[in-house]
């Protein structure tokens, strides 16, 4: 299950206990079944400078935080999931949203 619209906008962040920071994600109209890779690139995309996003050490060092909290919350469960395969999926959103974007610039508009 993933968010949909998983943006810096729709997520809520609070100083917790011991340090910690709370997190609460709102506006779930787009919840659906997908990869959570749609969500992953699409948090970055929509809130990374431009300069983070052009440098594939910062994508290698982004994901790899990503994998490390991962299997923190799942206990280790989520072993199966490498950076090689976290970042083929992340690539294949990137198209997906290329595709959402593109068809948006296309609407309303005659095509032909």
């Amino acid at each position: 299950v993933i968010h949909g619209d998983f943006k810096t906008a729709n997520v809520f962040l609070a100083a917790g206990a011991g340090g910690a920071i709370d997190v609460a994600p709102i506006d779930f109209q787009w919840v659906g079944v997908g990869r959570p890779a749609l969500d992953i690139q699409y948090l970055l995309v929509s809130s990374a400078h431009l300069n983070l996003l052009l440098d594939p050490a910062t994508w290698d060092e982004l994901l790899q935080g990503y994998l490390a909290v991962l299997s923190t919350a799942t206990h280790g469960r989520s072993a199966g999931c490498t950076l090689v395969e976290l970042k083929r999926h992340v690539s294949l959103a990137m198209l997906e949203y290329a595709r959402t974007v593109f068809g948006y610039q296309l609407q309303g508009k005659k095509v032909g």
